[in-house]
């Protein structure tokens, strides 16, 4: 992920705040290496607007612009990412159990409504959801 992309994420997930912010990663991947080339903002969905602090959806027909995009330029949808207002950056029972196989999720712990701390995750093989880096480059 670039600087850029990282900006445009937080800034998109701060002014969400104090609702869980959401958009997509799409890329390229090559094998373990996973090289963002956009991220997608996406409005939070979630029907109850009295528990959007604490969930998030991403609406199917967001979903599927992204995707297109991602499919004109030979990219794949690499993954999701959300904020955690006032809580880590750590997924939750409901982020494991929506998890997708081999999507990275990436997940930006919100304090006040500021960007503390960013950590991105991935269903293993054994169905586990364990950390994986998060490298920024400058373009």
């Amino acid at each position: 992920m670039t600087r850029a992309q990282w900006r445009a994420m937080i800034a998109h997930l701060e002014a969400a705040y104090p609702e869980e912010g959401c958009g997509i990663l799409l890329g390229e991947q090559h094998s373990a290496l996973r090289v963002v080339r956009a991220v997608r903002p996406t409005p939070n969905a979630w029907e109850d607007a009295a528990t959007r602090r604490s969930r998030f959806t991403i609406a199917p027909e967001d979903f599927v612009r992204a995707a297109h995009e991602a499919e004109q330029h030979g990219w794949d949808v690499l993954g999701f990412f959300h904020s955690h207002p006032d809580h880590p950056p750590v997924p939750s029972e409901t982020d494991r159990a929506l998890a997708w196989p081999a999507t990275v999720i990436v997940i930006v712990s919100l304090r006040a409504g500021r960007a503390a701390e960013t950590r991105a995750w991935m269903l293993n093989d054994a169905g586990q959801i364990a950390a994986v880096p998060l490298d920024m480059r400058e373009a």
